[in-house]
């Protein structure tokens, strides 16, 4: 989902980019989150906050990517982490075939 919302935003961003008037921001967000599976957490996500009320398009994909990578990173570190800890093959392969595709 994180991955997929930051590709979004950077696919999206660069037609917007001019736009740095700051009462337009909530309704890029509002746009661009229309075009998520989940609108509502996509606002919650991308609320303003101190990273990202000053923020332009450019620097609001740049976090995105950041958040999805990590998150990425964490969800992979917990499919290497079952792995490690179980005995049993199935297990292991679908672990495994989790691990490669997150």
């Amino acid at each position: 989902m994180l991955v997929s919302l930051a590709l979004l935003f950077m696919f999206i961003a660069p037609t917007f980019y001019h736009d740095k008037d700051k009462e337009k921001h909530p309704k890029l967000i509002k746009k661009l989150c229309s075009k998520t599976d989940n609108r509502g957490w996509c606002m919650k996500f991308m609320k303003p906050d101190s990273c990202t009320e000053d923020a332009d398009n450019r620097v609001l994909t740049e976090v995105d990517i950041d958040l999805a990578l990590s998150k990425a990173k964490d969800i992979h570190k917990d499919f290497d982490s079952l792995y490690d800890r179980t005995f049993d093959s199935w297990l292991k392969d679908r672990y495994n075939s989790c691990s490669k595709n997150s």
